[in-house]
This record gives C-alpha cells, structure tokens and sequence, in this order.
C-alpha cells in the first residue's frame, strides 16, 4: 500500500505479541494510518464478535441439516 514501507518489521512484530500476551506498543507509532485504521476495525470485530449473532458461527448448527421444514400456517379470522 505504502511505499518503502515495510510491515514485517513493525506490525508483524506487534501481531505476535499479541499472541505472546506482551505487544511491542512502541513500534506502532510510526505506521501509516491506513494501516492503524485496518487494525483497529479488525480488533473491533473480533471485540464485538461475542456480543452479536456472530456468536452462533462458533456453534456448528448440524442439526439444521436433518431438520424438517417448518411450515407456517395462517389461521384465517372467523
């Protein structure tokens, strides 16, 4: 995206601290912004992602598979 920008050595170092549970903060400071934007939608995701329906992706729903169709009935008024 940026040129002669080189994210090897700045985010994807800071990525693998994140799984190590101690991030490198100090080299996030000077990255594009595009990418800063990029990281902050991604975390909001993977941060909202338990409070939303999304929640039911984790679930594997293979009881839907073999389910019968539901029919829905309208009852007319007398």
């Amino acid at each position: 995206m940026t040129p002669g920008f080189d994210y090897r050595t700045t985010i994807g170092v800071w990525g693998r601290g994140l799984f190590a549970f101690s991030p490198a903060w100090n080299l996030m400071n000077n990255i594009p912004l595009f990418y800063k934007l990029h990281i902050i939608c991604g975390l909001a995701m993977f941060g909202f992602f338990p409070y939303t329906r999304l929640v039911h992706a984790l679930y594997v729903p293979l009881h839907y598979i073999f389910r019968r169709f539901v029919v829905y009935r309208r009852y007319s008024r007398r």
